[in-house]
């Protein structure tokens, strides 16, 4: 299976650190931007990514609210950006 990194860091934290190839998706607009990426993203492994951990959780539960759970097997890369530096 496919494995994407969704970044929901902010725009300068994602500018000055980031994961080659990963999505960026901050988390201050994920009700409004996720959906559609998130719709791409249908049966892929996606790693929600942030500083260390906690707004990658949030996400994770937005995720869930936006009607996504079954259809995007998602999870916290736990640690986050400090954690793949």
């Amino acid at each position: 299976m496919e494995q994407v990194i969704l970044d929901v860091r902010e725009q300068d934290e994602f500018a000055a650190e980031r994961v080659p190839g990963s999505i960026w998706v901050p988390l201050s607009n994920f009700g409004h931007t996720a959906p559609g990426v998130l719709q791409s993203l249908v049966g892929k492994k996606v790693l929600i990514m942030c500083r260390s951990g906690n707004r990658a959780r949030l996400a994770l539960k937005q995720i869930a609210q936006l009607g996504f759970a079954g259809q995007v097997d998602a999870e916290v890369f736990e640690g986050g950006i400090m954690e793949w530096a």
